[in-house]
């Protein structure tokens, strides 16, 4: 009796079925900057030129400290002095300085035009020190 009565039946197959849940779709973070500035149109995108522009600028004051700071080589100068132990494996500070010279001109590097060659390496790295502290 109980299969004949179409009421019971339906309430048979609803409770067998999950219920349909209502999904409520939030706004993305997209669609709210969209929202709050607008498209992306010809302004966004000269704005965004100019502040990548300006980053070429920094990025090459950077990369000048790179090559000024950089330890220069060198090379013995009195190779035939019997008593001169210069070598290029040697360490420039425990040689005569008279005994060495750079490779290239002392100004090239602030270590060699500052002869700091032979000082700690915070010494060293102070001038890159002091232009990162002036930006």
């Amino acid at each position: 009796m109980a299969d004949s009565d179409p009421l019971l039946s339906e309430l048979n197959s609803a409770e067998s079925e999950p219920p349909m849940l209502h999904h409520k779709h939030l706004p993305s973070l997209d669609s709210k900057i969209e929202r709050f500035i607008g498209d992306f149109g010809w302004a966004q995108f000269l704005q965004a030129s100019l502040v990548s522009f300006s980053w070429f600028f920094d990025a090459q004051q950077t990369f000048i400290t790179v090559f000024t700071d950089a330890q220069p080589t060198w090379d013995c100068t009195q190779l035939n002095d019997p008593h001169n132990s210069c070598s290029s494996a040697s360490n420039v500070c425990q040689l005569p300085q008279n005994s060495w010279a750079w490779d290239r001109p002392r100004h090239t590097s602030t270590i060699s035009e500052w002869a700091l060659e032979c000082s700690p390496s915070l010494v060293q790295g102070m001038p890159a020190s002091a232009f990162f502290m002036g930006c």
